[in-house]
């Protein structure tokens, strides 16, 4: 996968102020790249980045989830931009 958007929900019975929410996700998309999900973590290869947190009324039902969509169609701003 050359390049990809990565939206991340997290759902909490509470909900994050914004620097603990995204703060919180370096761990998680760190792990996604060790793990072979995609290349690497930079502008490059993510080209959209979406987070948000939904609350929920028990701890049963917390969760987070992660959809990446693959772009391999696109170019980074950065690759458009210099060609």
């Amino acid at each position: 996968m050359q390049t990809c958007s990565l939206e991340i929900e997290r759902r909490g019975i509470r909900t994050l102020d914004e620097d603990n929410l995204t703060g919180g996700l370096k761990p998680i998309i760190d792990g996604l790249v060790k793990l072979g999900f995609m290349a690497d973590d930079t502008p490059d290869v993510i080209i959209q980045t979406r987070y948000h947190q939904t609350r929920v009324k028990t701890k049963r039902e917390q969760q987070t989830l992660i959809t990446i969509r693959e772009l391999d169609g696109q170019r980074s701003q950065r690759e458009s931009s210099s060609t």
